[in-house]
């Protein structure tokens, strides 16, 4: 006996549909990712110096009592950082401010932050470059499915979503190298200067600090990325549906109605559709004696 799969092809068919959504609206939503990625890649790009975004930041609350209070103030950026400091002698409650690249500052985060500069300039640039292909690929992939042509699915899907996949690799690199070591370190210092304050007998001190605008924007892209990573690798090609479709054509062998005895009283009926040249199961119906009695008789006469 026939499953229901068998007996309604049209439902077969339709499960090999994408899994997530209709592929051009695939195809459309990883080109819309991805620019809004190439907009937060470039505000990361622009965090190398001071007029940019910066990666992390650092304050110190120095409260010197009577004398007031002064609020010590750090800004990393992957190339150089800005501080703003108080003063660990007297009271006086003016800020200092310096700009210092990391190739010339002797503090702990100093060579972390410059070696962590190099690789999101490096991996940044990879990021952009590949991002570049991907979009060229799903370019073609969107206009093949508008205009119904066949780019060969497992090469064209799986390129899509290797060179999205390692575009969004390229922005782990990034962030995760600026989190480790470098804003570890710089907390490490921030946190040195609290002490270094809280040691004072005219002096108590507060501080806290985390990554900033430039690190968060490089996170968010590579959330885009990784979504429209799954977008490609979800979306089907114009060939899938033909391929699916012609995989889920019975045989010849399954189209054939059954033959073989009926029971007595009993007429086979075979039923065929058009639209998908599939045969369904052979039914069989009662006759009443009367119209086996005409049919026994219309016999006779034929034949004599």
């Amino acid at each position: 006996p026939g499953s229901i799969s068998s007996a309604y092809p049209s439902l077969r068919v339709s499960t090999n549909m994408c899994c997530c959504c209709g592929k051009r609206s695939a195809h459309i939503a990883s080109i819309i990712l991805l620019a809004a990625s190439f907009i937060f890649m470039i505000a990361g790009f622009a965090g190398a110096r001071r007029s940019g975004a910066y990666w992390g930041y650092g304050v110190v609350e120095v409260d010197y009592g009577a004398a007031g209070k002064c609020d010590e103030e750090y800004t990393f950026f992957w190339s150089e950082f800005e501080a703003k400091t108080c003063s660990l002698a007297t009271t006086r409650t003016e800020l200092n401010k310096s700009l210092t690249r990391y190739k010339d500052c002797d503090e702990d985060f100093c060579s972390k932050c410059e070696t962590a500069g190099e690789v999101i300039a490096t991996f940044l640039t990879f990021a952009l470059i590949a991002g570049i292909g991907s979009l060229y690929l799903i370019y073609l992939r969107l206009d093949a499915t508008l205009r119904g042509r066949d780019l060969g699915c497992t090469k064209a899907r799986t390129l899509a979503s290797v060179i999205v996949g390692v575009m969004a690799f390229f922005l782990y690199i990034c962030w995760q190298v600026w989190i480790d070591p470098c804003q570890f370190a710089i907390n490490d210092f921030i946190k040195k200067r609290d002490e270094a304050f809280d040691n004072l007998s005219f002096a108590s001190a507060d501080h806290y600090s985390g990554s900033g605008a430039g690190a968060g924007l490089t996170f968010t892209a590579l959330i885009l990325v990784i979504i429209a990573a799954a977008n490609q690798c979800c979306a089907t090609d114009p060939e899938d549906h033909d391929a699916s479709r012609q995989a889920t054509q019975p045989g010849p062998e399954v189209n054939q109605p059954r033959r073989g005895p009926l029971p007595p009283g009993m007429v086979e009926l075979a039923e065929q559709e058009d639209d998908d040249d599939f045969h369904d199961p052979v039914r069989a119906v009662p006759i009443d004696e009367k119209d086996q009695l005409a049919q026994s008789q219309s016999f006779k006469q034929t034949h004599v």
